[in-house]
C-alpha cells in the first residue's frame, strides 16, 4: 500500500472502521514507513486533544427549529401521498393566495365605492334643480362670427372685389388683404381703403365674450355681401 492511500484511510484505521485485511496492511506499512508513522502519531494526538475538549450543549432554539422542520416535512409527505391529498393541498394554497391578494384591496375598494355613491348623491339633486330652472331658456350660440355694422357710400366697378378683413375683440379692423388686381389699380385701391375707413364692425364672440375674428366682404356696384 502506498503512502497517499494510508493517509486517506488513517482516520478510519484509528477508529477501527476498516476491514481486517486493510487494517493489517496499514499496520504493516506503518512498521516500515517512518513518515506515515509520524503522521499516524500526529493524528492520534489530535484525536486525543479533541476528545478532551468540553462538550457543547446545542441551543434550545436548534432543537425547536429541527422539530418544526421535521413536522413540515412529515406534513408535506403526507399531503403528497395520494392524488386527493395533492388536490386538497393545491386548493388550500389557492384559497390562501386569493385571500392574501384581496384583503389589501377590500378596504380601499369599499371606501372608493362609498365615496362614489356619496358624491353621486350630492350631484344628482343639483343637476335636477338646474334642469328644472333652465328648461325654458333659449340656447346661446357658442361662437358668432364678426359682421359688418355699416359701410361708407362709395361705389365700385362691375366686378366683385373680395376683401378679407381681421377684426379685433373691440370691433376694429386690424388687418386686410386684397386680390392682386386691386393692387395694380391705384384708383380702385384708394376707393376700397376709403370705404373700409368708414366701415364699422361687430366683433365675433365666443361663449358670449368678444374675440378676434375674420370676415370676408364682397364689394360690387350693386351690393355689398358679407361672409364670415
Amino acid at each position: 500500500m502506498k503512502c497517499h492511500e494510508v493517509e486517506k484511510n488513517l482516520s478510519a484505521y484509528l477508529d477501527g472502521f476498516l476491514p481486517q485485511t486493510e487494517s493489517q496492511t496499514i499496520s504493516l506499512h506503518l512498521k516500515h514507513c517512518p513518515k506515515c508513522t509520524v503522521r499516524c502519531e500526529q493524528t492520534n494526538t489530535l484525536r486525543s486533544r479533541l476528545r478532551g475538549l468540553p462538550a457543547q450543549a446545542p441551543p434550545v432554539s436548534l432543537t425547536f427549529s429541527l422539530r418544526v422542520i421535521g413536522s413540515k416535512e412529515q406534513t408535506r409527505r403526507r399531503r403528497s401521498a395520494t392524488f386527493s391529498k395533492i388536490w386538497e393541498n393545491w386548493a388550500a394554497n389557492t384559497r390562501l393566495w386569493r385571500d392574501n391578494l384581496m384583503r389589501p384591496l377590500a378596504i380601499p375598494l369599499a371606501g372608493g365605492l362609498a365615496s362614489a355613491v356619496f358624491l353621486f348623491g350630492m350631484v344628482v339633486p343639483n343637476v335636477a334643480t338646474y334642469q328644472s330652472f333652465t328648461g325654458n331658456d333659449v340656447p346661446t350660440a357658442l361662437y358668432t362670427e364678426a359682421t359688418v355694422k355699416s359701410t361708407g357710400p362709395f361705389t365700385f366697378g362691375d366686378d366683385d372685389i373680395i376683401v378679407e378683413l381681421t377684426v379685433d375683440e373691440q370691433g376694429r379692423m386690424v388687418d386686410y388683404s386684397f386680390p392682386s388686381k386691386v393692387s395694380e389699380d391705384p384708383e380702385l385701391l384708394r376707393i376700397i381703403e376709403n370705404n373700409l375707413l368708414f366701415t364699422t364692425f361687430t366683433p365675433a364672440t365666443t361663449f358670449g365674450q368678444p374675440t378676434a375674428g375674420k370676415v370676408r366682404v364682397s364689394f360690387s356696384k350693386s351690393h355689398i355681401e358679407v361672409k364670415g
